[in-house]
């Protein structure tokens, strides 16, 4: 006959006390000790750092409990790891991608995201969702599952921007029109520096010289083609 033994409340109370402990540190290393780094480039490298110290530290916890549990009363712990996976599947939906999310593109608050064609910044890095401000100062909640092609733009410093200069030819009529509808390409296309604003010359013939602004060459390129990608969709 199967028996289930109980988990003893001693061991409940130590494992309660750890992950309290672990929770208060890191959250009041970020809320203190990391606004403290004023360098961006430090603070990005204090920050990346710090979330991977949390995810090792969090990963060793959940491996000693498991283990120490399961030990003692394994039908119990399968029974309990299987209620948490069922009852938080709306947790883990929005959790693990933004896991992958915080490890590939390391964003930090205040940099720029383009979400639904309109430039916002991450005001809150949360674990299941991010906060973005808008430009009219709304606060939009995105889960991370919800990202899908939206593109962080990171904060670069302007001495490192790369300048570069392409032609567009086109057959609207209107100069000023014309001119204003590539700069609104440019500051949709994903591959754009927001901050920056492109500089648009009407040369001749339906000729257009843009001086654009991005953060490599091949961000350069990619931004020329979008560009004239919209160009030709638009006239087609």
């Amino acid at each position: 006959m199967m028996e289930i033994k109980p988990i003893p409340i001693a061991l409940l109370i130590l494992l309660a006390f750890m992950a309290a402990v672990l929770f208060l540190a890191f959250k009041l290393s970020r809320q203190y000790v990391l606004p403290l780094v004023k360098k961006r480039k430090s603070y990005r490298l204090f920050d990346i750092w710090l979330f991977r110290g949390e995810l090792l530290a969090w990963a060793l916890f959940l491996i000693f409990t498991a283990y120490r549990t399961f030990i003692i009363s394994p039908y119990m712990s399968l029974f309990i790891i299987s209620l948490i996976l069922l009852a938080g599947r709306a947790f883990w939906k929005d959790f693990m991608p933004g896991l992958l999310f915080r490890l590939e593109n390391n964003a930090l608050i205040g940099d720029s995201m383009l979400h639904g064609g309109s430039n916002c910044i991450i005001a809150c890095i949360g674990p299941r969702n991010l906060h973005l401000r808008s430009k009219e100062g709304e606060t939009i909640i995105l889960p991370y599952s919800h990202i899908g092609e939206a593109v962080i733009s990171k904060s670069v410093q302007k001495s490192k921007l790369h300048q570069f200069t392409f032609t567009v030819t086109s057959e609207n009529k209107n100069p000023t029109a014309a001119s204003t509808l590539f700069g609104k390409y440019i500051q949709e296309c994903p591959w754009s520096i927001p901050a920056r604003q492109p500089i648009i010359h009407f040369l001749e013939n339906g000729q257009f010289e843009i001086t654009s602004f991005a953060i490599d060459k091949n961000s350069a390129e990619k931004q020329r083609q979008y560009v004239a990608g919209r160009v030709k969709a638009a006239e087609a």
